[in-house]
């Protein structure tokens, strides 16, 4: 890809801050339109959290099932996501970006989604590499190592500065990932326990975007306490990257979840793939907890399950085996006195742990008997023996960011669009909270309008 040195560059129409899913959809759509296009990209290497991923371009099947699954998310963002996205996918396969046939997702099948054609799940670089060749050919170029350092509008256009190197735009989009790996901001808007919580996607994404645009007058979306994400093993040493969808807990949504107090904390059933959980796991003490269950939850959701269907990188033969293999900590005790014993050593009370799991069991309505709820999928823990997975939650990226309108505009705290200022991906936030529909989705839909939008 294109390096230059640290100094001052031509002007350009449209700047990308962020090299991921939806700033190089961005770029490649902006450029398709004519416009001259840099991206700046912090990392060595472009991809962001996306080259991480399973690599499912995702959305629920139809604007119904996303309201009834995301309730508190913005429906005219979700509506631009469900009718947007056979577009999008028809638009990444003409520039010569291959993807799989459309697939049934996620619980219940509420989702539809196409694998990328290149690389594995947990390592889709090659994908990102095919994304900037097109954008090369297409003239527009990318920097990486160029984190923004300054970004200011006077006289009718952008400046733009990462360290020794600056540049002029008409318009900008704002691309950066989410603040997942800026502890300040997950402090103001997500959890009192940021020191403790994990990160499971890039290591760049610090709210530069977000931050920066605030403070220059955008207003902020809903959903900024929010995050897709996922229930880790708590391990001794940091995982790598590759580790992070096998190690991924994403039956937790049949488990009963403890804190350290060993209370029930939410409705596990919450959620379509253990993020709902994550997130209230993160105000947790040390944002840990424990996923609780029997033999039976073992025998069904755990043991030999895709956490992501069609994903090979999430299926893994027995994860509980992967997690001690790792140095997690599995306790196991044929009663469930014994994995209240068990608990009591990792100073969780066991007369907590024995209440809440005997409560559980005897609710005649989950529902209304049990509080938190349990709406979806209760069953009892009768079968043993019984595990206890100790977790912690970790953070693929922010759901909250700027309030973008339709054509991804970003918008004043009057509700009046930014001059030449847009935002795709995570930074265009809102379209879910509380509840996952599909990042890359929403990162390919919002990118291509964006992109569009700027080279106007």
């Amino acid at each position: 890809m294109n390096r230059v040195t640290k100094a001052a560059g031509p002007p350009v129409d449209v700047a990308v801050l962020g090299g991921g899913m939806s700033g190089l959809v961005a770029g490649l759509a902006a450029a398709e339109s004519g416009a001259e296009v840099l991206v700046l990209e912090a990392s060595s290497v472009v991809g962001g959290s996306m080259a991480l991923s399973g690599g499912l371009i995702w959305a629920p099947r139809d604007l119904h099932t996303a309201r009834r699954y995301i309730p508190r998310g913005r429906a005219d963002l979700q509506r631009l996501l469900c009718d947007g996205i056979d577009e999008a996918w028809a638009w990444l396969e003409s520039l010569g970006l291959p993807l799989e046939p459309a697939i049934d997702c996620l619980k219940d099948d509420m989702g539809i989604g196409r694998l990328m054609g290149l690389g594995v799940g947990g390592d889709r670089h090659e994908f990102a590499e095919a994304m900037v060749h097109q954008l090369e050919r297409l003239g527009g170029r990318v920097i990486c190592e160029s984190p923004p350092s300054a970004v200011d509008r006077s006289e009718g256009q952008w400046s733009l500065s990462s360290g020794g190197f600056s540049v002029t735009a008409r318009s900008v989009v704002s691309a950066t990932g989410g603040f997942q790996n800026n502890s300040a901001m997950l402090r103001e808007f997500v959890t009192p326990e940021a020191e403790h919580v994990l990160v499971r996607s890039n290591r760049t994404s610090d709210g530069f975007g977000v931050d920066r645009f605030r403070r220059l007058g955008a207003a902020l979306s809903n959903a900024m306490s929010s995050f897709y994400g996922h229930s880790l093993p708590v391990t001794p040493q940091p995982l790598d990257p590759s580790m992070f969808i096998p190690a991924s807990q994403y039956y937790s949504d049949y488990t009963i979840a403890l804190n350290r107090l060993g209370l029930r904390f939410t409705d596990e059933s919450i959620g379509v793939l253990d993020e709902h959980n994550a997130q209230i796991g993160s105000r947790q003490p040390d944002a840990s907890y424990f996923l609780v269950f029997d033999q039976a939850i073992r025998d069904e959701y755990v043991t030999g399950r895709a956490g992501l269907p069609g994903v090979l990188g999430a299926q893994v033969e027995d994860r509980l085996d992967l997690v001690r293999s790792l140095g997690g900590s599995v306790l196991r005790s044929d009663t469930i006195e014994g994995i209240a014993e068990l608990l009591q050593e990792r100073g969780v009370p066991a007369d907590n742990v024995l209440d809440t799991i005997n409560s559980f069991n005897r609710a005649g309505d989950p529902v209304l008997d049990l509080i938190p709820p349990r709406t979806r999928g209760y069953q009892r823990l009768e079968s043993p023996p019984f595990y206890a997975v100790e977790c912690r939650a970790a953070i693929t990226y922010t759901m909250g960011g700027l309030l973008v309108d339709d054509r991804c505009r970003v918008l004043d705290r009057e509700g009046t669009p930014m001059k030449g200022l847009y935002a795709a991906g995570a930074d265009a936030g809102g379209v879910f909270q509380d509840v996952y529909g599909g990042g890359l989705g929403w990162a390919a839909v919002s990118g291509l309008r964006a992109g569009r939008n700027a080279a106007l």
